[in-house]
C-alpha cells in the first residue's frame, strides 16, 4: 500500500516529521516499509508559467510560438499543443530539468528558439495518456514551484500490512500508530452529528443475508455535476496508485484511500427502482463489470441488484451499466460491510482483485460506513461547495464487537522481562485508540471496533505495548534455564 507523508501529516498535530525517522518507526513497530520515495526531485526547475501571448510557427503549420512568463522574465515557447489559451497557468520545465530521460535545453526547432517546455500530464508522468498540455489553476502564483503547488513536493511510502492489521490499510490508520510512536496528536475530522438517519421509503434497502453483508448505509445525491477533479486531488491519487477519473469517482477513492472503508457511487437514474439489494447471484447469472468485462458467476457471489439486474459485484468492482458517466446528475453512493471469507472467495475466482476487496478480505470496521459517507460530503463541500441536506439510509444488523480485556501489570513484567509503569501501558493504549481504567495493577480494557479482529486476548495486548514501547528500549536478559 502506497501512502504520501504530506497526507498523514493532515491528520497530525505537526508539520516536522522526517521520512527516514518515520520509516524505521514504522517498520520497527511491525508495518514494514517497502521503500521511501522522495518524489518531489523529479519535477526539479519545473514552475508555474502563464501564457502571455502567442502565434502561428512561421514554419509549420502545427507549432505554435508563445511567449510564457516565468516570474523573472517571459521566455520564448514553442509548443505543439494548441489547448490553451491567453492567460492559462502551465507547468513550464525550465533548461535543465529533466522530462523522463530528456533534458531540456535552449534549442531551435524549425528554426525558431525555444526556452523551455510547456508540460502535458503524460510527459510528467502524471498520466498514461493526455490531451495537449497541463493547464493549472488560476489561482496558482507565476514562478512558483511546481511540485510544492500542486502537491507533488511529498515523500511515499510504500507498506506492507499485515492480513491482521486492516486498521492500517488507511491513511487514518498509520497516522494512528505514527502518533502513539511519536506523541503527536491525532486529529480525526469531525463531522455534524445531527443528521438524521432516513426512514423514509425513497430508498429501500434489502440484505437477503446479514452474515454476508452486515451493514449498507447509502446517500442520495441530487443535482451534482460531474467534473474534472483538482489537480491536488489527481496528484494525492497518483502518488498513492489510483488512476484519477472523474470528481465523483476520484472522492470515492479519496475516503476509501484516507478512511480505509470502500465507497460506491451508482448513477440513480440508471437503477430501475429505488429498492437496493444484497444478495447472492443465482447460477450462470452475468454482470458486465466497469472494466467492460462480463463475467459470469455461480451461486457463492454476492451481487448488489435493483429489481432488474446486477449492478455491482459486491465490494469488488461496479457494474458497467449504472456506473457514473459524463451524464450523471443524480448519484447513489454506497457505504457497505460485506464478509471477508466471501469477498475473497469471489475474488479469487474470478481473477479479479480491486483496492476495494483488498479491505474487505481483511474484515474491516463496520463501524466506519457512515464515516466515510459524511467525509465524502465534506471533500464535495470542499471542492465544489456543494451540500447535501439529505439523510443517510442506514441497514445494520448490529454485531456485538464489544471485547472486554483486562491487563496485569506482573503479566508484563512476566513477558517483557522488566517492569513499565502501569500509566505508560495506559497512556501506550491511549494513544492507540484502545480506552483504558488503571484499576490499582490492572487496567480494564475496552477493545475498539477497528481493533476488534486482531486484539482477542491479554498477550495481545502486551504487544501492542511492546512495540509501541519499543523493542530497543525492552533490555535483553538470558533465558534462567531450570
Amino acid at each position: 500500500m502506497k501512502v504520501s507523508l504530506n497526507w498523514i501529516k493532515e491528520f497530525l498535530n505537526t508539520d516536522e516529521l522526517d521520512a527516514v525517522e518515520v520509516a524505521e518507526m514504522l517498520t520497527m513497530s511491525g508495518t514494514e516499509v517497502e521503500k521511501v520515495e522522495p518524489v518531489g526531485s523529479k519535477f526539479d526547475r519545473i514552475i508555474i508559467g502563464q501564457i502571455k501571448s502567442f502565434t502561428r510557427h512561421p514554419n509549420a503549420d502545427k507549432l505554435s510560438l508563445c511567449r510564457v512568463d516565468s516570474g523573472d522574465r517571459e521566455l520564448s515557447i514553442v509548443c505543439g499543443a494548441d489547448n490553451f489559451k491567453e492567460g492559462d497557468k502551465v507547468a513550464l520545465a525550465l533548461e535543465g530539468a529533466e522530462i523522463g530521460t530528456f533534458k531540456i535545453k535552449r534549442s531551435k526547432i524549425r528554426g525558431e528558439y525555444s526556452e523551455g517546455m510547456m508540460c502535458s500530464e503524460a510527459e510528467l508522468g502524471l498520466s498514461s495518456e493526455s490531451e495537449g498540455i497541463m493547464i493549472l489553476d488560476n489561482k496558482y502564483s507565476v514562478g512558483a514551484d511546481f511540485a510544492g503547488t500542486v502537491g507533488l513536493d511529498d515523500v511515499v511510502f510504500d507498506l506492507e500490512i499485515t492480513p491482521n492489521r486492516p486498521d492500517c490499510l488507511s491513511i487514518i490508520g498509520i497516522a494512528r500508530e505514527i502518533s502513539a510512536m511519536t506523541g503527536h496528536e491525532l486529529i480525526i475530522p469531525e463531522f455534524d452529528t445531527d443528521r438524521k438517519i432516513n426512514k423514509d421509503r425513497d430508498l429501500i434497502i434489502k440484505i437477503e443475508d446479514t452474515d454476508l453483508c452486515p451493514r449498507y448505509s447509502a446517500m442520495l445525491f441530487e443535482d451534482i455535476p460531474v467534473e474534472d477533479s483538482p489537480v491536488w486531488l489527481k496528484n494525492r491519487l497518483i502518488l498513492c496508485g489510483i488512476r484519477p477519473v472523474d470528481l465523483i469517482v476520484d472522492i470515492t477513492n479519496y475516503v476509501m484511500l484516507e478512511t480505509g472503508q470502500p465507497l460506491h457511487a451508482f448513477d440513480r437514474d440508471l437503477l430501475s427502482s429505488n429498492i437496493i439489494i444484497v444478495r447472492k447471484a443465482r447460477a450462470g447469472e452475468v454482470i458486465k463489470t466497469i472494466d467492460d468485462s462480463v463475467r459470469k458467476l455461480d451461486k457463492d457471489a454476492l451481487l448488489i441488484t435493483d429489481e432488474k439486474k446486477a449492478v455491482a459485484l459486491a465490494g469488488i468492482m461496479g457494474g458497467k451499466d449504472t456506473g457514473i458517466n459524463s451524464g450523471t446528475r443524480n448519484v447513489l453512493l454506497e457505504s457497505a460491510n460485506f464478509n471477508g471469507p466471501s469477498i475473497m472467495g469471489t475474488s479469487q475466482k474470478l481473477g479479479l482483485r480491486s483496492e476495494a476487496s483488498n479491505r474487505f478480505e481483511k474484515k474491516i470496521d463496520p463501524e466506519m460506513t457512515v464515516f466515510a459517507i459524511e467525509r465524502f460530503n465534506k471533500l464535495l463541500t470542499k471542492i465544489i461547495g456543494y451540500t447535501n441536506k439529505n439523510g443517510i439510509y442506514d441497514n445494520y444488523k448490529k454485531t456485538d464487537r464489544q471485547r472486554d480485556l483486562v491487563l496485569r501489570t506482573e503479566k508484563v513484567e512476566q513477558v517483557l522481562g522488566q517492569p513499565i509503569a502501569i500509566d505508560r501501558i495506559s497512556n501506550i493504549l491511549k494513544s492507540l485508540g484502545i480506552k483504558n481504567i488503571v484499576k490499582k495493577d490492572t487496567l480494564e480494557v475496552k477493545v475498539p471496533s477497528f481493533r476488534f479482529e486482531d486484539l482477542e486476548r491479554e498477550i495481545d495486548l502486551i504487544e501492542e505495548v511492546a512495540r509501541i514501547y519499543g523493542y530497543d528500549n525492552i533490555i535483553s536478559r538470558p533465558t534462567q534455564l531450570s
